[in-house]
């Protein structure tokens, strides 16, 4: 975990490279990839209940380039009721409700 500091506050970042691969449906130029999915999921699980310090949802960020990846989180996020409620915003500002 990588720590950035602005302002002398402490910023925790992860970058992950997760083998797997990427996926696209026929009628979509977007990707997704479900490995990095249950990654992701992973780190969520992590941060919200296995975290020394509580960590609140609106805390964490998850960024992703591509919708199709954005909706597949928000897919899985749904589909499990441990998670709390979520808002997953993509890359133009829509915003999707967890």
């Amino acid at each position: 975990m990588i720590r950035y500091k602005e302002d002398g506050i402490g910023f925790p970042l992860v970058f992950h490279r997760v083998d797997g691969r990427e996926e696209q449906e026929a009628h979509s130029p977007s990707w997704f990839n479900k490995h990095e999915v249950v990654q992701v999921l992973d780190y969520v699980e992590k941060l919200l209940f296995n975290s020394i310090i509580p960590i609140r949802p609106s805390e964490i960020g998850i960024i992703s380039p591509y919708l199709l990846q954005v909706r597949a989180l928000h897919c899985s996020l749904r589909k499990n009721s441990a998670f709390p409620k979520f808002t997953l915003r993509c890359h133009k500002n829509n915003i999707l409700e967890v």
